[in-house]
């Protein structure tokens, strides 16, 4: 029987001795955009604030008024930016879950994660272990 771990949104925070080190959640994540100088500083004042007390209902508030503004390419670009930003925190060898894929990388897992793949990618090979991500 293979067993399935599933690495959640805002998984990697607490992951690290240091929170310094990993992404911020939350208010903290559309701040910490905003000095990246992309598109989230061009948003309205109402949709900012929308992003810093809840940043996923941001997201969602985002996208519809995209989708009713007919500005599809502003969605991927925000995305684009998001994942820029994300890519800027890289794992330690303290890390927790590299701990927990080290210890159970000779089982029968299936890991799975939305967020977290270009993490579990860029370990594979110290791992020994091979992630395979859905086809587009």
């Amino acid at each position: 029987m293979v067993s399935h771990i599933l690495f959640g949104a805002g998984a990697s925070h607490g992951s690290e001795p240091n929170l310094g080190i990993t992404p911020p959640l939350g208010k903290k994540l559309f701040e910490n955009l905003l000095f990246e100088n992309g598109l989230a500083t061009t948003l309205p004042d109402n949709l900012k604030e929308i992003f810093v007390q809840d940043f996923e209902q941001g997201m969602l508030e985002f996208i519809e008024r995209c989708n009713k503004e007919k500005k599809f390419s502003h969605v991927i670009r925000f995305q684009n930016e998001l994942a820029q930003y994300l890519l800027k925190f890289m794992p330690t060898a303290n890390n927790l879950y590299l701990k927990l894929l080290n210890n159970l990388k000779y089982r029968k897992y299936k890991y799975s994660s939305l967020t977290m793949i270009c993490f579990l990618n860029s370990q594979q090979s110290s791992l020994g272990c091979l992630f395979v991500t859905a086809p587009r």
